[in-house]
């Protein structure tokens, strides 16, 4: 909201501007584009990919170009391929210190999608392995974590024994049949409205 706000001042400020382009321009412009860049790191860490992309189009290539909007831009793209590992690193490595904020909350997110497909894809793991796997820097770190988040991760000796999901769905759980009643009582009151 606060966003929408600025945006007609930046459109109103590049209307009015002479084409001499001075030094209060160019702070102007560096500083649109760090709050454009916060804005998208907000889009990025609300899971709000929608309007992420929204705002993508919006911009115009030098705006893109520019350290404060390619960083989420980057970040974004890392999320989608799923170099979890990349984006962990990425924290090291933010454009302005504005952004430690937006990558904190981002790196609890990825660690939280680690630990998901490490429950799925183990039954038995190391605490050195989950360790580097979630790149914490200590076994502490790992169980600070454990006993926050992952309260049903079970400790054995030097490993990690996860707990196997809850049942899932079957397909004897699906009331099929009042499905498709249900699906023949639209149809033919859609015929009739026809």
């Amino acid at each position: 909201r606060n966003l929408s706000q600025l945006k007609p001042y930046y459109q109103i400020s590049a209307a009015a501007a002479n084409t001499q382009i001075d030094d209060d321009d160019e702070s102007k412009k560096s500083q649109k584009c760090h709050i454009l860049g916060l804005n998208l790191m907000y889009l990025l860490v609300g899971n709000d990919l929608s309007e992420f992309h929204a705002e993508l189009e919006l911009l115009d290539s030098e705006e893109a170009s520019t350290p404060y909007v390619s960083f989420p831009i980057n970040l974004e793209r890392q999320l989608m391929v799923g170099s979890y590992d990349e984006v962990l690193n990425a924290g090291a490595h933010v454009p302005d210190p504005s952004y430690s904020f937006f990558m904190d909350n981002l790196l609890q997110t990825v660690r939280d999608s680690i630990a998901d497909c490490l429950e799925v894809s183990y039954k038995t793991m190391t605490m050195v392995d989950a360790v580097s796997m979630m790149k914490f820097d200590s076994k502490e770190e790992l169980v600070g974590y454990m006993e926050v988040y992952r309260d049903d991760w079970i400790v054995e000796g030097d490993g990690l024994c996860f707990q196997p999901p809850e049942g899932g769905s079957k397909a004897s759980d699906i009331p099929s049949m009042k499905l498709i009643a249900q699906s023949l009582s639209y149809a033919t009151e859609l015929e009739r409205i026809v």
